[in-house]
Order: C-alpha cells, then structure tokens, then sequence
C-alpha cells in the first residue's frame, strides 16, 4: 500500500485539545496495543514530529539525521513488540487482541520506516546516476582522443567544438572533476592538433591537384601554340628564312622540355631507390629482430642460454615494436607474440617437468624407506629365528645329557625337558643355562 511522503502535511499532533500521544506512548508502550491510543493517530504524531524538524538530504548531516530518525522509530517498533510479548505473558486471554493490534502498528511502523528513509534512498540511487554518467564522460573523453583512418579536419574539428562544449561539472563528477578536466584539456589539445594537421594534408593535396591542373591546361594551349604555329608556318611557305628559325627555337624548346623531362625522372628515380633503400633497411632490422626473436624461442640471447623467466622479459619488454620495422611491423609483432606464447607454454611444461621429478624423486626415496624397513624387519625376523634354533640346540643338548645313554638312569627325555625349560625360567636358584 502506497504512503504519503514525509513532506506531505499532517494534522499536527499536539494541538491545544489534542493529547501528546507520543509522551503516552513513550510511558507506557501498552497504550497502542490495548485501545488506549489509536496506532494511526499515533503514526500520524510521529509522522509530524519528524516532518516539523525539516530534515533534508542535501547534506551529509541531514541524510545521517534521516538515517537517526528511522532507527529511532526502529526502536519504537521493538518496543512495542517487547511489550505485546510481555502482555501476551500476562493476559493470555487476550493474545489475540494483542498480536493482532501489534500486526497493524508493525506494519504501519514498517511503511513510516520506508516514507522515512524514502530520501536516502532517492538520494543513493541520484549517487548511483552520477557515477554512472560520470564514467560515460570519462569514457567519451577517452574515445574522443582517438583519430580514425579516413578522417578529415572537417569531423576532428566538429568533434574539438563537442569536447569543447562538454559541460563539466562538481555535482555530476564530484571528486573526479579535476582529473576529467585534466583529460578534457589534453583531449582537446590534441583534437586541435590533428584538425591542424589535417587541415595542412588537405591543402597540400589540393595545391598538388591544382598545379597538376594548371599544369593540365597550360599543356593544352601549348599544344593549341604549336597548332597555330604550324598552321603559320604552313601559310607562311615561302618565309623560309623565318620558318627556319621558328623550327630551330621550337627544337630547342623541344631539347629543354626533354633534358628538363629527363632531370625529373632522374630526380623521381633516385627518390624511388632512397625510399627503396629505406624500406630494406628496415626489412634488413626487421629480420634481425625476427632472428633474434627466434634465438630467443630457442633459449639463446646473445648466444647465451638463459632460465624462461628472462627469456620472457626479453620478449616482453625489451623488443620494441615501432617504425623503425618498416612494412614487417605486423609480421615482428606476430612473430614475437607467438614465440612468447611458445616460451611461456614452455616454461610451464618446465615448471610440470620438475613437479614430476620432484613426485618421483620423493616416491623413490620412499621406495628405498620402505625397502630398507623391510630388510631391517627381514634381519631382524631371520636374527630372531637363528637365536630361537641356538637355544633350542643348546636346549636339545642338555636334554640328551641328562635323559641320554651318559645321563641320570631312569630319566626321561619329556621329565628332562621339563628341568630345562625351569632352569631357564629361572626356577632353579643357582642354576643357569648357557645360550
């Protein structure tokens, strides 16, 4: 069932002809469950009481005084409930009176707790919604830095205009404003200086496409000249004097246009064998670096073997991935991330190996404890054995002495055995056997 909020007004509670329900019920918690006091006049009271102090959360003290006034009515609801179990003890006739009347002021206690704390909670989940739009914001700047292929100075310079008008403020980044600042300002730097960059690539290629036309139409009306000159020169038959010296200028032009023609292939093919030669350089380190690479798979650096942990930095760290690679920056890099995978799969094979030698080394030793134990008990068992055969020849002995042919007359071997046996049980004093 849906409550008024804590900001709705209430009849106050302690008018001039209106008895302060809260005082009663502060002495006797009785006073709701028995009919004395009605539970929704008295809901209503503290409703009002809390309303009259004006508790915001706009600040950290007002969301904690929020948070006191809800664990107060917390404690007037156990209250309560202490004392319709301790009523319940004392009027069992009236339990279900009781328990009944407790039911409603505990839910009514439940909803005022909710209407209470409804402005924290509007107010964590407003925090939640910050954080979350500030990270959108982070991230935007973030993406904003990157300039994608294809990119003109036009779209990098409408995205600088939407950084630059990104609104940054206390209330939505809070304690990270000063690091989005931060970020805005180097994103804007370097917007500006990509658009800047742009802009110049743009005009360069278009000074290219212009020369390249002007070049286009100055051809034309040379052409359209030499048209014309022939044409004079057709007209003008009989001048040969003067078509003489036309044919030579044109000819020298002609040898002008061709050495000129021959420089700037010249020019361009020397071009092409630097950038050539620049690209193979590169190639020549990019190999180098692949040879090393592999030497460094293989367990080797500098010609030297080396434990996994440093073949690892090696490839991690100290094998740089950049320019100066040329074209075979991809290939490196595939290789090198392969051959670190292979060197780390290895190393944990290593790592498997000495598990292993170590489990077997620990079985054998256990192995030869038990064997030793056992041949310890089997030369104990066989020590055992032969003294038990000693004492029994030396027993045998002394009993064909006595029941023997030289022995006592009339004695028999079992009545011997029996003078034997006490002798070395020690029956018969002063006497002994000899093992």
């Amino acid at each position: 069932m849906a409550t008024a909020p804590i900001t709705e007004e209430q009849p106050a509670a302690n008018d001039a002809d209106t008895p302060d329900l809260i005082a009663i019920v502060e002495q006797d918690r009785g006073a709701v469950l028995t009919g004395k006091v009605d539970p929704d006049a008295y809901v209503a009271a503290l409703r009002a009481s809390i309303e009259a102090k004006g508790l915001t959360p706009d600040t950290r003290t007002g969301l904690d005084q929020i948070k006191s006034e809800a664990h107060s009515i917390r404690g007037i609801k156990a209250g309560i409930d202490r004392t319709r179990k301790q009523l319940t003890e004392h009027w069992r006739q009236q339990t279900a009176k009781v328990n009944e009347a407790g039911k409603v002021i505990t839910e009514k206690l439940d909803a005022l707790i909710e209407e209470v704390r409804a402005p924290v909670t509007k107010w964590e989940e407003a925090e939640k919604a910050r954080k979350a739009e500030a990270d959108r914001i982070i991230a935007t700047l973030e993406a904003a830095k990157l300039i994608r292929f294809g990119e003109t100075s036009e779209t990098v310079q409408a995205r600088l205009e939407e950084i630059r008008g990104m609104n940054l403020n206390d209330e939505v980044l809070g304690p990270r404003l000063e690091m989005a600042e931060d970020l805005k300002a180097e994103v804007v730097a370097e917007l500006a200086k990509a658009a800047t960059d742009l802009a110049a690539q743009e005009a360069q290629a278009a000074e290219l496409e212009r020369l390249r036309r002007e070049k286009a139409e100055a051809d034309a009306r040379a052409e359209q000249a030499e048209a014309q000159r022939i044409a004079e020169q057709q007209r003008q038959e009989r001048e040969r004097a003067e078509q003489e010296r036309i044919a030579k200028a044109a000819e020298e032009a002609a040898e002008a246009e061709r050495r000129k023609a021959q420089e700037a292939a010249e020019q361009a093919d020397r071009e092409r064998q630097q950038a050539a030669q620049l690209l193979e350089d590169r190639r020549n380190y990019a190999r180098q670096v692949v040879d090393h690479i592999k030497m460094v798979g293989l367990g080797m650096i500098g010609g030297q073997t080396y434990p996994y942990p440093i073949l690892i930095r090696e490839l991690e760290e100290k094998i740089a991935i950049d320019d100066s690679l040329g074209d075979m920056q991809d290939d490196v890099r595939a290789i090198r991330d392969l051959t670190l995978q292979n060197v780390k799969d290895a190393f944990e094979r290593h790592l498997e190996r000495e598990k292993l030698a170590e489990a077997e080394r620990q079985r054998e030793a256990e192995q030869r404890a038990r064997e030793e134990a056992e041949a310890a008990a089997a030369e104990a068992q066989r020590q055992r054995e032969a003294d038990l055969a000693h004492r029994q020849q030396v027993i045998d002995a002394a009993v064909d002495a006595l029941a023997g042919d030289s022995g006592i007359p009339g004695l028999t071997r079992k009545l011997a055995t029996s003078i034997i046996h006490a002798i070395e049980a020690g029956k018969v004093p002063a006497v002994s056997i000899k093992f």
